[in-house]
């Protein structure tokens, strides 16, 4: 009978930095050989200092937002969302707390082998207030005020991106009965994503967007002032 087990170590518990190169030897007893992974550390992601703006303007369904980073060479698979930070009042209560809503653009964002220049994603603001609306529930006599909204780009090597890669390359009606699986550790199945980085960024509504988040079709009954 198999059994799958799941080790994690907190960033600050290992002392590598970029480009680092890491093996992990997992001894699972006297008569078996050892399951070794070898990996490296991905290095910073730069966030564009304009795409997005610190201060959006518009959030009109037909006006995308544009969202631009330059990678470090070694990522190659990269998770891109929003927090929606905000403070919240319900009836009953004396004063506000903080909240906070995630806005998930795209969870597999990937690039071509080599390409490690600035890479750009454009994302629908439709898709944001939905997923407000599916995260904050509409309270009767509820305040609410935004705070700010905070970029958030995570970035992770080659072992991730092929271990998507080949998750999605037998899906469809005519795939085959098994699906293919990917493995990049020798002794034993798993993938270890190499070296998970994330990095962030800051931005403000401005009156035109808080006008939207206030009287929109999917926002208009959450109480924003």
């Amino acid at each position: 009978m198999s059994r799958t087990s799941f080790y994690k170590l907190r960033a600050s518990q290992v002392p590598f930095g970029e480009g680092d190169s890491i093996r992990l030897v997992l001894y699972r007893g006297d008569e078996v050989e050892p399951a070794t992974a070898e990996l490296a550390v991905v290095g910073e992601i730069e966030a564009s200092r304009f795409s997005p703006p610190a201060r959006i303007t518009t959030t009109r369904f037909g006006s995308p937002v544009q969202i631009a980073w330059t990678p470090d060479e070694r990522a190659r698979i990269f998770d891109l969302r929003f927090v929606f930070n905000y403070l919240e009042r319900l009836p009953g209560e004396a004063g506000f707390s903080p909240k906070s809503a995630v806005w998930v653009i795209n969870r597999s964002v990937t690039i071509p082998d080599g390409n490690n220049s600035t890479l750009t994603y454009e994302a629908g603001w439709e898709s944001f207030y939905q997923a407000l609306a599916t995260q904050i529930s509409a309270v009767e006599g509820a305040e609410r005020v935004f705070e700010s909204m905070d970029l958030a780009i995570t970035g992770a090597g080659e072992a991730l991106y092929q271990f998507v890669r080949v998750s999605r390359a037998n899906i469809g009606i005519t795939s085959a009965q098994s699906a293919p699986t990917y493995s990049n550790v020798e002794g034993g199945w798993a993938s270890q994503p190499p070296g998970i980085l994330p990095c962030g960024k800051a931005s403000s509504l401005d009156r035109e967007a808080l006008d939207s988040l206030r009287t929109g079709i999917y926002t208009k009954n959450l109480g924003f002032e």
